[in-house]
């Protein structure tokens, strides 16, 4: 072989192939290109993009569509303006969209402080905001309660603003639960109070007469009469025999935790003469009406336990304000009444607000592949991620709801865009009625990037809806109740009822935590950092924040924000996440468990990894909870191999969770080109490979390079 012919065989190995590229059709972007020397067919796409274009005036959606092929693609574009207060007593900045009026998530508090002022009872020099009125202290780990720009009201005027049905229980419960465990002071620290015991013994005695007045006036249904006794009795207990010893106030707590769980039930309907039957009507605002009722039901035995202080407390007990006003609003529509507008206006924000609230524990922070950009989640949008014929099914159920349905415009949108718009879903939808077991690459890989969408949701933690036809086979075991579609029943009513049960309920909540280990991930990559206010940022995470992660998520949030561009970002995931240690090196094969080479493969990548890396694969864990042990194990890996050969399902869902938290992965496949049919890969390196000895070798080196 002369010297040329050798060095063309050797470009076209390397890659390098010679020929024109040329347009498949006249109104194709597709090239082709068939190479002069080996005759190997190459294929690319090169579309003719216009200049991007929103969709409207007061949209930020931009548009266009290729001039040759017509292919669309479309993205979020905001105009971000200056910062500004968000309310008007509140001294909380965003960043407002001058085109759409939407917020950033970026937020910062801006206090205008009054002048200093030396108070004798904190011993120190004290300053006050004139916006929201909060105070502080000049030696900034000095705690100092806030002042309150009210007038002083006298016990009846307090009774009188208590309404009285049960708002005016739950008012009394928290006045009496914080008497209760307030902390003895000495004599010469105490200070005159509203809240004094003989303001409570009056005072209850004015919200007896009241109650009385409201049994007769036929407000509060008779029915409820002797449940508000017993709770007065209990209050009045208490308030007459308040405890001086620590004990004695700690039973005193109990008591009256105990009171507000055995009101919980009788809290979740509003007291009436005239009774609210519209959960017995069968009608979607009776189904509405019973979901609310069980979110109300899971905040109430949250906050009332009083196990909630700080941020969580205080962002529970505004859930419970939220809820309160809500239910009222529904209690006031007709039984035959639409519920759409209030959904729209309220219940579905509020709806999102307590899954979220569910998740807080699950704090996690994460570095996706994928560019992302500044969005907030909304109430109304709903991903979906399937085929046609399904997709008909859930646009009809959108629509009814005035739902917003998110879908792929073209079947080679980035997967950057598909990314960007979970995360701005309230929930997902997953077709997997084209899943069929053993089919050619073109057929699995309609249900891999369904199960790759699927796995980006539970990294996310956002609910998912599992479609599959009846009697038919799921790729994967999951906790989830799929909505089994038959030719028969209609589609779009099943699966309207699961957006309802899935928008207005809670799939999953706590399941463990993972503050304190992100706050300790935090430290570890950025505590030395140059920037001052990074360090300072991470020294205000005390060990209040660790026991409370609402205040965690704001601390970490602020010091996220001084990171900067390469810093994480944090996420609820549908189960506690982890990190890996570097000290203890852990690689995770994620791979289909069933074909013959599997094994092999397996044996190859365990000897490549020596004594100094963990190997492990996902049939090895012993656990009985088979997606969250994956879960685990991809979390605390520092290596994880993803063999694609075949485009099975199970490896796509741990594939995308993987890149969604942003772990080290090496993509392997024995299949020829297999990004052409799982576009969420496109762009991605996969390493070829065979089992053949001299491949097998240089498969091994491949190997140990990336585990290095």
């Amino acid at each position: 072989m002369a010297f040329k012919d050798w060095l063309d065989t050797g470009k076209c190995m390397l890659g390098f192939h010679q020929g024109d590229w040329i347009a498949e059709g006249p109104a194709s972007c597709v090239l082709i290109q068939t190479c002069d020397r080996c005759h190997t067919i190459n294929q690319r796409v090169e579309h003719d993009w216009p200049e991007w274009r929103y969709r409207a005036e007061n949209d930020c959606n931009l548009e266009r569509s290729c001039h040759r092929c017509a292919e669309s693609e479309s993205r979020i574009e905001h105009q971000w303006g200056s910062w500004i207060y968000r309310n008007q007593a509140e001294c909380e900045q965003g960043i407002q969209c001058v085109r759409c009026a939407a917020w950033s998530q970026d937020h910062r508090a801006e206090h205008d402080w009054g002048e200093w002022r030396y108070e004798e009872r904190c011993r120190a020099p004290l300053h006050d905001c004139l916006r929201c009125s909060t105070l502080a202290s000049y030696f900034p780990e000095q705690s100092v309660v806030p002042v309150l720009n009210e007038r002083t009201e006298s016990p009846l005027e307090k009774v009188q603003q208590l309404l009285s049905d049960d708002d005016a229980v739950a008012e009394m419960l928290e006045r009496a639960q914080a008497q209760a465990q307030a902390s003895p002071v000495a004599a010469s620290e105490s200070e005159a109070s509203n809240d004094d015991p003989d303001w409570q013994k009056h005072g209850l005695e004015e919200l007896r007469q009241l109650y009385e007045k409201q049994v007769q006036s036929g407000v509060i249904s008779a029915e409820r009469r002797p449940l508000l006794n017993a709770l007065l009795a209990e209050l009045d207990d208490v308030i007459q025999r308040p405890g001086s010893t620590l004990a004695e106030k700690q039973i005193n707590a109990r008591r009256l935790q105990d009171a507000m769980l055995r009101l919980g039930e009788a809290l979740l309907e509003p007291s009436r003469g005239t009774p609210d039957n519209k959960r017995d009507k069968g009608t979607r605002l009776a189904l509405i009406v019973k979901l609310h009722q069980e979110l109300h039901r899971y905040v109430y035995n949250e906050t009332a336990g009083g196990n909630l202080t700080g941020e969580e407390g205080r962002a529970g007990m505004a859930l419970m304000g939220e809820l309160r006003d809500s239910r009222e609003a529904l209690a006031k529509l007709p039984e035959d009444g639409d519920p759409l507008k209030l959904e729209s206006e309220t219940l579905r924000q509020t709806a999102l607000n307590i899954r979220n609230f569910s998740l807080r524990h699950h704090l996690m922070l994460i570095s996706p592949i994928w560019p992302t950009h500044s969005s907030a989640q909304k109430p109304f949008a709903v991903f979906y991620s399937g085929g046609d014929e399904v997709g008909e099914l859930v646009e009809r159920a959108c629509a009814e709801r005035k739902l917003q349905r998110l879908i792929v415009q073209s079947t080679r949108e980035p997967a950057s865009l598909r990314w960007n718009q979970l995360r701005e879903a309230a929930i997902g939808i997953f077709d997997f009625t084209d899943f069929k077991r053993n089919t050619d690459l073109q057929g699995m890989s309609a249900v891999a990037n369904v199960a790759y969408e699927l796995g980006i949701a539970l990294a996310l933690g956002r609910p998912a809806i599992i479609v599959a036809f009846e009697d038919q086979d799921l790729p994967f075991d999951l906790d989830l109740e799929p909505v089994r579609i038959t030719s028969e029943g209609d589609g779009a009513a099943e699966l309207g009822r699961a957006l309802d049960e899935t928008l207005y309920g809670l799939q999953r909540s706590r399941a463990g935590s993972s503050v304190v280990a992100s706050i300790e991930f935090l430290r570890s990559h950025y505590g030395s950092s140059s920037d001052f206010r990074v360090r300072q940022a991470l020294a205000s995470i005390d060990a209040d924040a660790e026991k409370d992660p609402v205040k965690a998520r704001l601390l970490i949030a602020s010091s996220l924000g001084f990171i900067g561009a390469s810093a994480p970002q944090i996420a609820f995931p549908s189960w506690p996440g982890d990190y890996p240690d570097p000290l203890a090196k852990r690689c995770f094969h994620v791979t289909a468990f069933g074909p013959h080479w599997a094994s092999t493969v397996s044996r190859i990548i365990a000897e490549s990894c020596g004594g100094a890396i963990q190997y492990i694969r996902g049939d090895n864990v012993l656990e009985p909870d088979i997606l969250r042990s994956i879960w685990d194990e991809i979390c605390r890996a520092t290596h994880i191999v993803v063999d694609l050969t075949g485009l099975n399902a199970n490896v796509a869902l741990e594939l995308a969770i993987a890149h969604t938290i942003g772990r080290n992965v090496l993509l392997i496949s024995q299949d020829r080109q297999p990004e052409k049919y799982f576009r969420a890969i496109a762009k991605q390196r996969i390493h070829p490979y065979d089992l053949g000895t001299d491949a097998s070798f240089e498969f091994s080196a491949t190997l140990k390079k990336f585990l290095s």
